[in-house]
């Protein structure tokens, strides 16, 4: 019995076509399989683009050109880590040391 991410990649196959944009695409899945997550559907691009890339080149390009962009949407959605500043060991260990004195 084939996975989610495979139905999802075989109606992904089926439904794009050159001139259509991701979020058409994108749509048009989520018709069929209401309950889809966004990222279910890359996923599902992205596995379409491996299994199929040697039966049609051009349409595995034009799937992963989908999947690469729409995964670089969600990244650009979340908030960038943030770091932060180096610990002063050296004066903590200066301080711990001029109590012990």
């Amino acid at each position: 019995m084939p996975s989610l991410i495979e139905t999802i990649a075989a109606t992904v196959h089926e439904l794009a076509t050159p001139e259509m944009k991701p979020k058409n695409l994108i749509k048009a899945v989520r018709e069929k399989y209401p309950d889809a997550k966004k990222q279910d559907i890359v996923r599902a691009a992205f596995y379409a683009v491996i299994s199929r890339a040697d039966a049609d080149p051009e349409k595995a390009d034009r799937l992963q050109a989908m999947a690469i962009r729409e995964r670089n949407a969600d990244a650009d959605d979340c908030k960038p880590a943030t770091k932060k500043p180096p610990r002063k060991r050296k004066a903590a260990l200066a301080k711990a040391e001029a109590k012990a004195d």
